[in-house]
């Protein structure tokens, strides 16, 4: 079921979180972690979810639950059977921080370059005393260096004010975050580190401040490579001859608090509607039908009626079932008006501009490599969908990614179904390609990268504005 993957999904995230803060230290041996409420709180999950992912870290030795109290650090790193797991976990984990570290030298340089061009002359010069402060006179330890680089990292993608982008920064590291040695030659370390990554810093920024973006995309890429040299360095000395049992996968859960059981019910739906399977007029099939067809149980098909039904999409009729009342035409005063859809905008925009980040930066790695036959089933999928959209080729570039940017583009597209409504309530072409099918076509047959990464480009752009105009 549907639901049990996405379950799975959740509780392995927020223990990957929890597990990565005990490994660093911030919970130590016999500490308290936070209340459920607070851990609801921190990584907007269910109760449940919570619950499944204390259950697995006690199941796992990493704590001690007890009725009535919260769950109790017992994970110790100097005992030797704990080392002995720590080593097997990062062991495990080896291929995963590999693909992380590929996946931030493929999008960090674009994306940094994106956000220090959207900064102000105020936010830039904010961004400059942040790199000033990050001196040995202030850092007295690795951790603290560490949570330096995440402030300037997190402050420079605040300017993008995408939630998203933010977390998907923060998972990064708490994936491939290592514990702390406390050594004098790991403090003899430190103090050359931070010298050599402020100068570096200072470096990025002067070569900002002249619009280099080449030289600032060069920059951020020798960094993430030398990170990924030294973080593999660690792993080889330290799990040296141990083998890889249980292979860790990379999990992020973008909208964590959004239930998108409920919203692919209503998505496909109104796909139906989008493509005339159901008409004006027309009644639903029963809510079991739907359960069946939809593989989610019947409380959620509930859910997602009553959304449409909101929407003023369908009405229901006590002996008749649900009725659709529209065909492709919206009320926008009662849209405009919902609160629920004033969010599903604003995590369709934010998955959208992530998205626009992302896919032609993918679509120039991946493209290159395509046989004719793969770039004429791309054409022939397009064509083949009377919508005309940009998800065929989105498929082929994310089927053809590492696990880690996988599991980005399947998170990032959950939103994407909004497309079909939302297309026609503020009229605007995201993920349309009817003004550029020629020109797409083209490009994608001819191997022009170039072109069709502007031709993309183009289409989110103009509909991120169009959207951000709606949403003021």
């Amino acid at each position: 079921m549907i639901w049990l993957e996405k379950e799975h999904m959740l509780y392995m995230y927020v223990y990957r979180m929890v597990l990565s803060d005990i490994y660093n230290g911030k919970y130590q041996f016999q500490d308290k972690l936070p209340t459920l409420l607070e851990l609801c709180k921190i990584y907007s999950v269910g109760r449940n979810t919570v619950r499944s992912a204390l259950i697995q870290l006690q199941n796992d030795g990493y704590v001690i639950m007890q009725k009535g109290v919260q769950a109790t650090v017992c994970f110790q790193l100097d005992s030797f059977e704990n080392q002995r797991q720590y080593k097997q976990a990062i062991q495990d984990s080896r291929q995963m921080i590999i693909d992380i570290f590929e996946t931030m030298e493929y999008l960090l340089p674009n994306i940094s370059v994106v956000c220090l061009h959207r900064m102000t002359p105020e936010q830039f010069f904010e961004l400059e005393n942040k790199v000033n402060q990050f001196s040995i006179d202030c850092i007295k330890s690795e951790k603290e260096m560490i949570q330096e680089l995440y402030n300037i990292y997190l402050y420079a993608f605040s300017i993008l004010d995408n939630s998203l982008l933010n977390d998907l920064f923060i998972t990064f590291m708490s994936s491939i975050y290592q514990p702390l040695v406390d050594t004098e030659d790991a403090h003899s370390e430190l103090k050359r580190n931070i010298k050599l990554i402020k100068r570096t810093l200072k470096f990025l920024l002067k070569f900002a401040n002249r619009q280099n973006d080449f030289m600032v995309k060069h920059i951020i890429a020798i960094m993430c490579k030398s990170n990924a040299k030294i973080a593999l360095k660690y792993i080889d000395e330290l799990c040296e001859d141990m083998d890889v049992q249980n292979e860790k996968q990379f999990v992020w859960v973008g909208y964590r608090n959004q239930d998108y059981l409920y919203v692919k019910v209503v998505l496909k739906i109104l796909s139906a509607i989008q493509h005339q399977t159901y008409v004006k007029g027309i009644s639903l099939p029963s809510i079991a039908k739907l359960s069946k067809k939809y593989d989610v149980s019947e409380k959620t098909v509930r859910k997602a009626l009553d959304v449409l039904r909101e929407y003023c999409v369908i009405e229901t009729i006590n002996g008749v079932g649900s009725i659709v009342i529209v065909d492709n035409h919206y009320d926008k005063s009662v849209l405009f008006n919902s609160p629920s859809f004033q969010e599903n905008i604003k995590v369709f925009s934010e998955s959208l501009e992530l998205i626009s980040l992302i896919l032609p930066i993918m679509m120039m790695k991946v493209l290159e490599s395509a046989s004719y036959q793969e770039l004429v089933s791309i054409k022939d999928k397009t064509e083949a969908d009377s919508l005309l959209t940009l998800e065929p080729l989105y498929d082929y570039v994310a089927a053809h990614c590492n696990p880690c940017l996988k599991t980005i583009f399947e998170e990032l597209k959950k939103p994407m179904g909004w497309n079909i409504f939302v297309g026609r309530v503020v009229h605007y072409s995201a993920y349309d390609l009817k003004e550029h099918h020629n020109e797409y076509f083209n490009a994608i047959l001819s191997r022009d990268t170039y072109r069709l990464c502007q031709i993309v480009d183009s289409i989110f752009q103009s509909s991120l504005k169009t959207l951000q105009l709606h949403m003021k």
